[in-house]
């Protein structure tokens, strides 16, 4: 709800994203979508996975990355919804399958590194996805050296200038 969170408040102020570009790394994004399109840089969008090397998504119907995108950024235009930044440049990554839903930790890398690099230099990278690791034995399930190297790469886009949001209670643990 965009009230809840003070979207309102400052889409009346004026504030509407002008200027910030956006990374969505997800399952892709409708690219067509008249809730996507108008705000979408496809010069940039890119996807990671190597069996989907398109940014739309393989699977007809729902679209978490669309979805994502949308809440993000879709633009005022009489139809669907507005975005929290509605003028707000969004550049869709796919680095989860969207016909699985999932992805290896070196396509999320290799995108965490592509929207923080000189080519797209985004603002903010979104990343709406989650996994779940073995804290109590600190990585004794073989995931510390995944854990290391994805810490490194959002510490290298924040040292880039990008902020990383990432969500947190996706599995629901």
């Amino acid at each position: 709800n965009m009230r809840v969170i003070g979207a309102d408040k400052t889409a009346a102020a004026g504030y509407l994203g002008q200027g910030a570009r956006v990374a969505v790394l997800d399952a892709g994004v409708w690219t067509t979508h008249p809730d996507i399109s108008p705000n979408l840089n496809m010069a940039l969008s890119t996807s990671f996975v190597p069996s989907e090397p398109d940014v739309n998504p393989y699977v007809y119907g729902f679209n978490h990355g669309t979805h994502v995108a949308g809440i993000i950024a879709a633009p005022i235009n009489n139809r669907g919804i507005q975005g929290v930044a509605p003028l707000a440049e969004i550049v869709a990554e796919k680095v989860l399958s969207s016909a699985t839903g999932s992805g290896s930790f070196a396509w999320l890398i290799e995108g965490i590194l592509y929207a923080s690099g000189p080519e797209v230099h985004a603002d903010v990278i979104n990343m709406s996805l989650g996994a779940t690791f073995d804290r109590i034995n600190a990585g004794g399930d073989g995931s510390g050296p995944l854990i290391a190297a994805l810490a490194r790469a959002v510490n290298h886009a924040t040292a880039a200038g990008t902020l990383v949001v990432a969500s947190a209670g996706n599995e629901g643990v």
